[in-house]
């Protein structure tokens, strides 16, 4: 269960931007309890702390979009910085008007929740950024999901503990203190610094105008109706049953099993499309809801409030992965916070629902409420799974044309044939797509020289992804446009590490546009000789680093290459595409982050990509691309991986895929 998080977190950036976003993220469950014991301090009426706390939620609700939308114009920074110093001043306006007036205490409460820093929507928008591919997304999604529960678990808990072991005029200044470093500590990563969305249509709607958006934050909202109403349910039970303190458990008992549920679910590689996923997530929660309209003993009732939380987790994870795959381009971090938006909507409905119920019909009544809610949420839900997926939308790069496609290829073993050579239907197929107005890119962990008679055999200049990701080329412009090191220090560590476990090993290294071999390093006829050779490899360190690391020991790669990757690091990505040697690069840096990265530079998004591969190192670049297609004569992992199946390299199979583009008259290239 633990391998899909341990690679998810052992990316660059992932563990520290996720634990940072949710110190940022922690007021969201401090400040509406925060509010509630301050202004009681003060001797302020029950019903206008509910009315302040609510005027607080509603303005976080209406300001989440809004600025999720410049987040998506501006960038993340820029906007994070400036709503945590607008949120944090409204707390401390709050704290220092006290009783004194309520219109006041009400606007400072307004201020606080508009400027409230979308820190969640952002979080979500970078995890394709920093992950190598879909599925560590989803994980990423999953972990993200799960630990939300401390927020909403922990925060209410410190407030208490700050409130009885200082003071309740202590809470909303620390609580706008833990917001600001949170949200200060986030927006100094690198990789936050460096996002930018995609550009955008212009459209007042932004991500509202998709059908399958509009239905899918309904369908949340209802889940929203759901949650606010099981925390007055479990009040009235606690009353009901004269259980002091009752509430708090079964509430801690939800949060659990939320917990647990998105945990193991992220765990699991799910082979149902996601939409599919909600609906039965869905049909569980509500089995575990409608029985509690029983009102049975506390036990039963535990453990059916427990067993909703499973599936709590889960549903808001398949949430995300809907709303990246239909989100109109540029519209990511608005589609997020609209998410946000619905669940605190349908949760404020929720809590008014059952209050009245509480009042007027009783605790069975109250305790109807989620199930009804989470019943509406599944037929809406079963909307969302019958809709068509959404075509990719057209990208702007001159013509429009909707069919316009980005085809990259691994070398050895997939485009090329035995012989290591462009056959001629392979270059005319090639050379076809071009001409259709498609791109195509190589991927390969050969070097830059290597690739270059290649290129010019397909009779086109184009960008290259050598190295396994590491180097990316412009043969039109001669020029290196992308380059992922490891710096000196990671390679004199790696060459430690490996040296120790596999002392007969042999290094060479790729560094920049050179190749250095130690002296035993046996390189086959079919590469390009060594630029450098030298005893020992740590002679060559120096501030350029190496792209990618070569190592060579006793037996073949498929032998050995598991001993490299647990003799080192988290901050290395292990390899192999012959079986003469394995690579080491850089964590984070393989085909498919170079492929991403690419992307982004074109403007186009993943799921107007076709990849060709057909050993383990091309299965990341696989699982990112919109359409995974494997050569027959692939690894069996990577046939196990992809959408589609096309001839073998010894029959020209990539130009057999490719002449299915300028022979009908469109591709459907099918969403993961």
């Amino acid at each position: 269960m633990t391998h899909a998080y341990r690679a998810c977190l052992r990316s660059p950036y992932a563990t520290y931007l996720l634990s940072i976003n949710l110190l940022g993220r922690l007021p969201n469950g401090m400040v509406p309890l925060a509010i509630a014991i301050f202004l009681r301090s003060h001797h302020v009426g029950f019903s206008a702390v509910g009315a302040i706390t609510a005027l607080y939620g509603l303005s976080m609700a209406i300001g989440g979009p809004m600025l999720g939308r410049a987040v998506d114009r501006f960038g993340q920074p820029v906007v994070l910085v400036p709503s945590a110093v607008g949120s944090a001043a409204g707390m401390l306006w709050l704290t220092g008007s006290g009783s004194s007036s309520l219109v006041t205490a009400a606007l400072a409460a307004c201020v606080s929740g508009a400027f409230s820093p979308p820190l969640e929507p952002c979080l979500r928008t970078i995890w394709p950024d920093i992950l190598p591919d879909r599925e560590t997304v989803s994980v990423a999604y999953a972990l993200d999901a799960s630990l939300q529960q401390f927020v909403f678990v922990g925060g209410p808990l410190l407030v208490v503990l700050i409130s009885t072991t200082l003071s309740t005029s202590a809470v909303l200044p620390l609580t706008a203190l833990a917001m600001l470093v949170g949200t200060a500590a986030y927006v100094i990563a690198e990789p936050v610094r460096r996002w930018r969305a995609e550009p955008r249509q212009s459209d007042w709607a932004g991500p509202l105008r998709s059908s399958v958006m509009r239905l899918l934050l309904l369908s949340l909202g209802c889940v929203g109706i759901g949650l606010g109403s099981l925390n007055i349910a479990t009040v009235a039970y606690q009353e009901h049953i004269g259980f002091s303190g009752l509430s708090g458990i079964l509430l801690g008992v939800n949060a659990l099993g939320a917990l647990v549920g998105g945990l193991a679910h992220g765990a699991r590689r799910w082979r149902l499309p996601i939409p599919r996923q909600l609906v039965l997530l869905l049909l569980g929660s509500a089995a575990c809801y409608l029985p509690l309209v029983l009102v049975a003993p506390p036990l039963p009732t535990a453990v059916l409030i427990l067993f909703a939380g499973f599936f709590l987790a889960p549903i808001l994870t398949c949430g995300f992965g809907i709303i990246a795959e239909v989100a109109p381009r540029g519209t990511a971090t608005e589609a997020f916070a609209w998410m946000v938006t619905a669940v605190l909507s349908g949760n404020a409905v929720g809590s008014s629902l059952a209050g009245l119920m509480q009042q007027h019909v009783g605790i069975w009544a109250v305790f109807l409420i989620p199930g009804l809610a989470t019943v509406v949420s599944l037929l809406v839900a079963i909307g969302v799974d019958r809709q068509p997926v959404p075509r990719p939308e057209p990208r702007q790069l001159g013509v429009g044309d909707p069919r316009r496609l980005l085809i990259v290829s691994d070398l050895d073993g997939t485009l090329l044939d035995p012989a290591g050579q462009v056959s001629r239907r392979t270059r005319d197929a090639v050379r076809a797509v071009l001409e259709e107005g498609h791109l195509f890119a190589i991927a390969t962990s050969r070097p830059v020289r290597d690739v270059r008679p290649i290129a010019e055999a397909l009779g086109q200049q184009t960008l290259a992804l050598c190295g396994n990701g590491s180097i990316s080329y412009d043969f039109a412009c001669d020029e290196v446009v992308d380059y992922q090191p490891l710096l000196r220090e990671a390679v004199a560590e790696a060459l430690s590490a490996i040296r120790s476990v596999l002392p007969t090993a042999v290094f060479g290294a790729e560094r920049r546009l050179d190749l250095v071999l130690e002296d035993g390093f046996v390189l086959g006829p079919e590469f390009c000789p060594a630029d450098v050779r030298t005893p020992v490899l740590e002679t060559e360190l120096d501030d350029r680093g190496f792209g990618k690391l070569i190592v060579q020991a006793p037996g073949t790669a498929q032998d050995y290459h598991r001993t490299v990757r647990e003799c080192l690091s988290s901050g290395f990505e292990v390899s192999f595409s012959t079986s003469a040697f394995c690579e080491v690069t850089r964590a984070g840096v393989n085909k498919a982050t170079a492929l991403h990265r690419l992307v982004r530079r074109l403007g186009i998004e993943n799921r107007e990509t076709v990849a060709f591969g057909d050993m383990p190192n091309d299965l990341p670049m696989l699982a990112w691309a919109g359409t995974a297609v494997a050569v027959s004569n692939a690894h069996p992992d990577v046939l196990a991986a992809a959408d589609e199946v096309t001839a073998a390299n010894n029959d020209d199979g990539v130009a057999r895929f490719l002449e299915r583009l300028t022979t009908v008259e469109a591709l459907a290239v099918e969403e993961r």
